[in-house]
């Protein structure tokens, strides 16, 4: 295998790399895309029954619950929301990442070219493994 041939081997890789981790984000993302969207819903289905407890004058204490569930379940949605944003985020910086490692193996002049390109988005994808996600450290 000559040097040109394992530079675009490495591209490759990389690109194998950046595909599975996009894959891993995507599921993770479509999970929380699924709860946020059940947690709008359940929510004003919710608060729909604490007002119609109300409206029934139920016991206060059944009323009182219920509306406690739907502010609990309104408190979460933000954070589901900001888990399923930065794994969009996440899986669209994989998807560039694989494109462009992809385009690097097709199109990239020479062994020096495609080895710049290896490098930085080696780098780019060990950055985005290393980034803490919402609610991890600063920093």
């Amino acid at each position: 295998m000559s040097n040109d041939d394992e530079s675009v081997a490495d591209l490759r890789k990389l690109q194998e790399t950046a595909h599975a981790s996009q894959r891993y984000a995507e599921k993770k993302r479509n999970f929380y895309e699924r709860i946020d969207r059940y947690l709008v819903w359940s929510s004003g289905v919710i608060a729909g029954a604490a007002g119609f407890s109300a409206i029934a004058e139920a016991p206060s204490g059944l009323t009182a619950g219920v509306a406690f569930v739907s502010a609990a379940t309104s408190f979460l949605a933000p954070k589901i929301r900001e888990i399923r944003t930065y794994n969009a985020h996440t899986y669209a910086d994989y998807k560039r990442i694989a494109f462009e490692a992809e385009q690097a193996a097709k199109n990239d002049p020479d062994r020096t070219a495609r080895l710049k390109s290896l490098y930085g988005l080696h780098e780019r994808l060990l950055d985005l493994d290393k980034e803490p996600g919402p609610g991890g450290p600063e920093g």
